[in-house]
């Protein structure tokens, strides 16, 4: 085994980790003239999940191409340019968001009101629609722009030294083992997107505050070929789809459950799926696992799943009938999702969001926060003065954890809100009052916080809403255990109908496209930014 050179490489900046996140960062900082290395433990392509695009993402994507001349990206952006440019880099089409209500398990009733769907439009047609990332291709796509850029690459390289350089003038020595070779660098900034066992950060003092999270869940996953579609199940159901604005599976699907959880289906061009289901955590669980589960354990978590769950074995197929793609090749069962660790960056580094937390898979909101941490980072490292450099930076590291928390409100509460389909939708609501004026405020050429987490009213706004739901739950639910009668019918509940119309009262100054409208029956067509 080498030993490190005397003389580091020297580097204006280093990012580990070479995800799409990364890649970018790295990509842009190189395209505007900085001598950049790009570093990872692994190589591609692998498997990741966090597949789901969003109009945020798309907005924040498209003025990142446009801002910095990523002409070979800009594609990305609508899922028509897309196929057009890139067919091998699979994807799916995303018009919105799909939700299906199971309650128990098998209380789904179809009516022309449809009163256990929720369809939320988030583009107009396919051409411009959102688009599913098979990260396996999309993370490679990234990460050889990087390579055709002239990035210097370094991969399978573990971080095993990282020490700071003079305190005066900040700066990294960093030392890699990369198969048995031992490179030296130094940086004079480091962009930490390795994701939650960085060995860079945990160097950094971090403070571990999960604790302040109140979502609580965990997940199983895979992809699949052979899966069902769902909407193909909800004809059988008698579901009135001739009013659906787009095809049920064309979405982010949302199978719910009244008291576990929810699962996803996402669809890819070429007849994959990925599934997940997330499971809710008792607040005072005993024991939780800190590390996946083996791949045994995970395997009879995912058949004891849907062994347990008819309903989903009649919307994917039986377990028998179902192929595991060849990437990953298996099941995964994690511990508890949500994490968050501060600080998030400091004079001489930054640390994307999902370095530093992770709330939930539920809106969809981990690939826009990674290209908004992308477009931060960047601003400040490719800021003319220093002390601007330092500004940003230090404004995204407070900002960031900021949103995390307020991701976790709104999440935590259509969790608590599971317990009835009207007060789920209730909640979803307020997510998108959220993110449809967050690509408003964009698309009229403003700069707002993500999913407006720095505007105060808003953010009381949220508050006030779960301080109403747990006086709702604690009144009306604790002495019966449920909302719905024993056959499965939602109860008459003028309570759980004030909470709606006190929530939607709230959200007027947000709810610029539509939302709480009883005449759509929640079949929302036009809630896609223009």
């Amino acid at each position: 085994m080498s030993s490190p050179t005397n003389h580091p490489t020297k580097f204006e900046a280093v990012v580990l980790g070479s995800g799409f996140a990364g890649s970018l960062t790295a990509l842009i900082l190189a395209k505007s003239g900085m001598r950049v290395a790009l570093v990872d433990r692994a190589t591609h392509p692998r498997f990741a999940i966090g597949e789901s695009s969003t109009p945020a993402a798309d907005y924040l994507l498209h003025q990142l191409c446009v801002q910095y001349n990523l002409s070979s990206i800009l594609p990305l952006c609508r899922y028509g340019s897309w196929r057009k440019s890139y067919p091998d880099v699979r994807c799916g089409c995303k018009r919105g968001f799909s939700y299906v209500w199971h309650g128990s398990g098998h209380d789904y009733h179809a009516t022309p009101q449809h009163d256990c769907e929720l369809l939320v439009t988030a583009s107009a047609s396919e051409e411009v629609a959102d688009t599913q990332w098979y990260r396996s291709d999309v993370d490679k796509f990234f990460f050889q722009q990087c390579v055709d850029t002239g990035v210097d690459i370094f991969e399978q390289a573990e971080l095993i030294e990282v020490r700071p350089l003079d305190a005066s003038t900040g700066g990294w020595r960093l030392v890699l083992d990369q198969l048995g070779s031992h490179h030296q660098l130094q940086a004079e900034f480091v962009v930490d997107a390795s994701g939650p066992s960085s060995r860079f950060l945990q160097q950094q003092t971090p403070q571990d505050c999960t604790d302040r999270l109140l979502t609580r869940t965990s997940a199983i996953y895979t992809h699949l070929y052979g899966s069902g579609l769902t909407q193909d199940w909800l004809v059988t159901q008698g579901a009135w789809h001739a009013d659906f604005p787009y095809d049920f599976d064309l979405a982010a699907v949302h199978h719910l459950f009244r008291d576990e959880g929810w699962l996803w289906q996402i669809g890819f061009d070429d007849q994959l799926t990925s599934v997940g289901f997330v499971r809710k955590l008792a607040t005072n669980a005993p024991g939780l696992a800190s590390q996946f589960s083996t791949e045994e354990q995970a395997m009879r978590a995912w058949k004891s799943m849907l062994g347990s769950h008819p309903v989903l074995r009649e919307v994917l197929g039986e377990v028998s009938s179902l192929k595991i793609a060849r990437m990953p090749g298996r099941v995964f069962e994690s511990p508890r999702l949500q994490r968050l660790t501060v600080p998030a960056g400091g004079k001489d580094w930054a640390a994307l969001p999902f370095t530093i937390g992770f709330i939930d898979p539920l809106h969809s909101t981990g690939i826009a926060h990674s290209l908004s941490g992308v477009e931060r980072i960047c601003r400040g490292l490719l800021a003319p003065t220093q002390s601007e450099r330092n500004e940003v930076i230090q404004k995204y590291a407070d900002d960031v954890v900021g949103e995390l928390l307020h991701i976790d409100q709104m999440i935590a509460g259509c969790y608590d809100s599971l317990s009835d389909f009207r007060l789920f939708n209730c909640w979803t609501m307020i997510y998108f009052a959220a993110a449809t004026t967050f690509e408003r405020l964009h698309r009229d050429g403003q700069s707002p916080s993500f999913l407006l987490s720095g505007d105060s009213r808003f953010r009381q706004i949220v508050y006030r809403c779960r301080q109403l739901l747990g006086e709702l739950l604690q009144s009306e639910l604790s002495h019966s255990g449920a909302i719905r009668d024993s056959a499965g019918e939602p109860r008459g509940n003028s309570k759980i109908d004030d909470y709606i119309a006190q929530v939607r009262e709230l959200l007027v100054p947000y709810n610029a496209v539509g939302l709480f409208a009883p005449r759509v029956n929640n079949m929302y067509w036009h809630t896609a930014a223009k």
